[in-house]
């Protein structure tokens, strides 16, 4: 497979075959990837493929510079439909093997500093990028990351979320081997997979 020109490949529902086929689409495009869910709040089936009704789109960040790239690309996308947005980050359990017990563990006072911190942070950093026609909705939960993403998807009849395709590890395919993948598996909507290098939608 060789893509060239396109800004978004379009994979049509999810299924057994469904990572299999993400994962050989993720190795030989350079452009963002789209798995349709059918049975996603909004969307419907038809002899002429999928329908897809947007009110809701969901954006994932932990801040690096592909999470940046798929945020204004879901900003484009709920102007584009006239979706609210919300922006999601997760903070994991501060577990380290590395320190004694008596190290790792954050009071609850602090975690909720964080939290409030986060959220400050992401409506400094994004909502002036954000259209002010597009309701925005900063999110900042507390645990496993792909479990708490499914878990608000699930629960804001979401119709679309989009992550980018690698985080702050900086090695291309381990966020997407972890984080996206499980979003990939268990996200009740479509999934969008934003590169980098990508155009005008």
């Amino acid at each position: 497979m060789n893509i060239k020109g396109n800004d978004i490949v379009g994979i049509q529902e999810k299924g057994s075959t469904s990572l299999n086929v993400w994962k050989i689409s993720y190795k030989n495009v350079k452009c963002s990837i789209l798995q349709f869910c059918s049975k996603a709040h909004g969307h419907q089936s038809s002899t002429k493929g999928v329908t897809m009704t947007i009110k809701k789109i969901a954006c994932c960040t932990d801040f690096s510079e592909n999470a940046e790239a798929a945020f204004h690309m879901a900003v484009e996308m709920a102007a584009k439909y006239g979706a609210s947005l919300s922006l999601i980050h997760v903070v994991p359990p501060l577990v380290n093997p590395l320190l004694t017990e008596s190290e790792w563990p954050m009071p609850e006072e602090n975690r909720e500093g964080l939290v409030s911190k986060l959220e400050q942070r992401m409506h400094d950093k994004f909502a002036a990028s954000v259209p002010n026609q597009t309701p925005l909705n900063i999110v900042v939960l507390d645990g496993h990351v792909s479990t708490e993403i499914v878990k608000f998807l699930e629960d804001d009849h979401t119709d679309m979320v989009v992550v980018g395709s690698y985080g702050l590890s900086g090695v291309e395919l381990v966020f997407f081997g972890s984080v996206a993948k499980s979003i990939v598996n268990k996200a009740p909507c479509s999934v969008l997979i934003a590169r980098k290098s990508v155009g005008n939608l």
